[in-house]
């Protein structure tokens, strides 16, 4: 059995600022995460509204790491509302070393659809997940650095968002 890495006080630190930056945001209409599941497993209009409606919608601190692993395609199927609720969760999870699903694919994967699943973040979230990155470049492994510097390069680190043409 492994263990958890140690979070670093820098961690904590971007933890916190994870808390801060998503303080208040709602789902409001976006994709919800037992919703976005149904999208990916073809479910019918009338399954996909019973998924959202066990959705939690109100406040994401309320999600569990489990959850968030049981549910391991929905990040391919959030809008931009979706996104913003859940990325939040996702950050902490991956940070304090919980998450089991692959993180990095969703936000580097800038091209079309992929970018505009982050059209909602605002400066300081953008911020957020541009550290979480940031942190993430130092201990990629040669699969991953390439998408993950031009990620970084040519969107998190710019003012103007810009899509990343490979």
């Amino acid at each position: 059995m492994s263990s958890k890495p140690e979070v670093t006080v820098k961690e904590w630190e971007l933890i916190r600022r994870i808390f801060t930056a998503f303080r208040g945001v709602t789902l409001e209409d976006g994709v919800g995460l037992k919703q976005a599941e149904g999208m990916d497993n073809y479910g019918s209009p009338e399954q996909l509204a019973k998924l959202r409606h066990q959705d939690e919608t109100e406040n994401w601190e309320r999600l569990s790491t489990d959850t968030l692993n049981e549910c391991s395609s929905a990040l391919s199927f959030f809008d931009a509302g979706g996104m913003r609720y859940h990325l939040p969760a996702y950050l902490i999870a991956a940070l304090i070393g919980e998450l089991e699903i692959e993180l990095m694919i969703p936000l580097t994967d800038l091209h079309d659809f992929g970018l505009d699943r982050f059209s909602l973040l605002n400066t300081q979230q953008r911020a957020v997940v541009r550290d979480f990155l940031e942190r993430c470049l130092v201990d990629s492994d040669e699969f991953f650095r390439p998408s993950l510097s031009l990620a970084l390069s040519r969107y998190w680190r710019s003012p103007t968002h810009v899509r990343c043409e490979q």
